[in-house]
C-alpha cells in the first residue's frame, strides 16, 4: 500500500510459503481482513501438529536430495528453493538419520529450528479443520499477477480460495518453478 500510495506497482508478485498471503492480498485478490483470516487460521490449526515433525533446509542439487530421501522413510521435499538448496520435512527421527548420511557425504545440511513439517504429509490433521473456516473466502480476480509457488505457474485469483490455501500449507513449496 505505501509503495502504492508512491505511485509503484509491481510486475507481478510471489510469496513463498504463508508469504503467498501476502502475495495475493498486494495483487487484490485477497482484502486485507481476509489475508488475515487465512493466517489466523493456518497459525491456529498448525498447533494440531506440533512436534510431529520438523524442517531442514540441503545445500544440494534436487537429484541428490532425492537419492537420499529414497534411503530414508519419512523424510519428504517440502520446498524446492533454488537449483541448489531445498527444504524437507519428516519426524525428529527422520532428519537426524538424514543430516547423518548427507554429512557422511559432504552435503550440507541445516537445521530448522521449527517444531511443524509443514509441506508434507505430516500436515494432513490440519487438513479438514483448515478447509472448514477457509471455505467462504471469495477471492477476486486481482490487478497484478499472481505467481503461484504451490503450482509455479500464474493463477487467475479466482483458484485462491480456501482449497487453494490449503494445498499452500500441505504441497511442496516450487519456489524454483
Amino acid at each position: 500500500a505505501a509503495l502504492r500510495a508512491r505511485g509503484i506497482r509491481p510486475a507481478a508478485v510471489l510469496g513463498h510459503s504463508v508469504g503467498e498471503v501476502a502475495a495475493a492480498e498486494a495483487a487484490g485478490i485477497l482484502d486485507l481482513r481476509t489475508a488475515v483470516e487465512v493466517i489466523h487460521f493456518r497459525s491456529k490449526h498448525q498447533e494440531l501438529i506440533r512436534g510431529l515433525g520438523r524442517m531442514m533446509a540441503v545445500l544440494a542439487p534436487p537429484e541428490k536430495i532425492e537419492e537420499l530421501m529414497a534411503s530414508i522413510p519419512g523424510v519428504e521435499l517440502a520446498a524446492h528453493n533454488s537449483p541448489r538448496a531445498s527444504t524437507i520435512a519428516g519426524s525428529a527421527e527422520a532428519l537426524r538419520e538424514f543430516q547423518a548420511l548427507a554429512e557422511s557425504r559432504s552435503i550440507a545440511v541445516i537445521d530448522l529450528d521449527l517444531e511443524y513439517p509443514f509441506h508434507s504429509s505430516l500436515m494432513a490433521p490440519v487438513e479438514t479443520r483448515l478447509r472448514v473456516d477457509l471455505k467462504e473466502i471469495t477471492p477476486r480476480d486481482g490487478d497484478v499477477p499472481f505467481v503461484s509457488t504451490v503450482t509455479g505457474a500464474c493463477l487467475p485469483g479466482s483458484r485462491l480460495g480456501g482449497g487453494y490455501w490449503w494445498r499452500n500449507v500441505r504441497e511442496p513449496v516450487q519456489f524454483v518453478a
